[in-house]
């Protein structure tokens, strides 16, 4: 049984208009599954794992040989 919120969409005039006023609550979700259950907490929210895909490409590169 899955709970239901109501989502009310924050745009970027609504942030705009909040400064100076209420504070805004922002998080990273590194997944859907997690900003499935932060989604009706807060503002906005940003969903990916750049920092992962970030530190991939840091990664050293496989020096496998051919024979």
């Amino acid at each position: 049984m899955a709970d239901q919120f109501a989502v009310k969409r924050v745009t970027a005039p609504d942030i705009k208009n909040r400064k100076g006023g209420a504070p805004i609550v922002a998080l990273t979700a590194y997944h859907a599954h997690t900003a499935r259950i932060i989604d009706p907490y807060v503002d906005f929210l940003l969903v990916g794992d750049s920092l992962g895909m970030s530190c991939m490409a840091m990664r050293p590169r496989c020096q496998c040989r051919s024979s």
